[in-house]
């Protein structure tokens, strides 16, 4: 397994850029006989205190998620409790 805490640290706004990265990656993973790679990037999502947390979503967050599903990464979830 590749683990990439907090990061990577990308302009998630430019596919092409995440597409890029994330294959090269693959390649590198797939040198090291790695399984899977597993990321939890530092997006901000939503503003709330934490006894009202929410669903709500800004704007971008849906297509930072396109991007993700696009170069095949499974969404599990946000981190609510930190």
């Amino acid at each position: 397994m590749f683990y990439i805490p907090r990061g990577p640290i990308l302009d998630f706004k430019d596919k092409e850029l995440v597409l890029f990265y994330f294959e090269e990656l693959k390649k590198e993973a797939k040198k090291h006989h790695c399984l899977f790679i597993k990321f939890d990037p530092m997006i901000h999502v939503n503003d709330y205190k934490s006894y009202e947390a929410n669903d709500n979503k800004y704007k971008d967050t849906d297509l930072y998620l396109n991007i993700f599903k696009e170069i095949g990464a499974q969404h599990h979830g946000f981190t609510i409790n930190v």
